[in-house]
């Protein structure tokens, strides 16, 4: 069993560093590209606040679900991405997002109102309403290299 733990935490390891790493690595991929993104006139279709409860512990997650179309050289879109990258480490955000952010997020989104939408102009139907900085990717960033040095440390061993 010792033998058995000694292969699998390691191989845990190196999984988790490495989604974390590229997790990080993508997302600050997208932000930087998204100063290229131009800015066009939107409108929430639909805000509301899903409370999710997740067995065996009844742990409640808060997440915001909000939609809204947009028109890019008179042709129609619709999406549910608040922020730029929408991916892993957006879901993970979610996930761990508390009662108060997700009602922030349905009170400043609301259905009806008029918002900036930034749009890819290579890609139409990539885009965003809420800008974010690069500090959360170079979280993951750091994360899973961290982990990483973790692994490497256990195999020297």
């Amino acid at each position: 069993m010792e033998n058995f733990l000694s292969i699998i935490i390691p191989i845990f390891f190196f999984i988790i560093g490495s989604i974390s790493c590229g997790t990080g690595i993508h997302g600050m991929y997208q932000v930087l590209t998204s100063h290229n993104f131009c800015s066009v006139k939107g409108k929430i279709l639909y805000s509301e606040m899903e409370i999710n409860m997740s067995s065996p512990d009844d742990a409640i997650s808060y997440n915001a679900k909000i939609e809204y179309e947009y028109y890019y050289n008179g042709t129609r879109y619709m999406s549910t991405n608040i922020y730029v990258g929408e991916n892993l480490s957006t879901a993970l955000l979610n996930f761990i997002s508390n009662k108060t952010n997700a009602q922030q997020l349905t009170s400043t989104y609301f259905a009806g109102k008029e918002v900036t939408v930034f749009v890819d102009p290579l890609n139409p139907s990539n885009c965003y309403i809420e800008k974010r900085g690069i500090i959360g990717p170079i979280f993951y960033l750091v994360l899973g290299c961290g982990i990483l040095y973790l692994f490497i440390q256990m195999l020297s061993k």
